[in-house]
């Protein structure tokens, strides 16, 4: 992990970018940071932040698309009857 990484993190967090946070994740290597110099103890807890937000926000997207896919079928019964 270094701040380049972060920083595509936060924006792919920002943008909103699933896609991007989940290739980003695929990336990331936590065992090599675990035995760090005390500089990257900031990252590590910027890493635990922005993980949490992007937690957050996979979670909002997919409660989204649940509510998508029940108006959906709401639509199709009413076409149905």
């Amino acid at each position: 992990m270094n701040k380049q990484w972060l920083s595509e993190f936060k924006l792919s967090i920002i943008k909103e970018d699933i896609d991007k946070i989940e290739s980003l994740l695929s990336e990331l290597n936590i065992k090599s940071s675990i035995f760090c110099e005390e500089s990257c103890i900031e990252e590590l807890n910027q890493l635990k932040i922005l993980l949490e937000e992007a937690i957050s926000l996979i979670h909002s997207k997919k409660d989204g698309k649940v509510t998508e896919i029940q108006k959906f079928k709401k639509a199709m019964k009413y076409f149905e009857d």
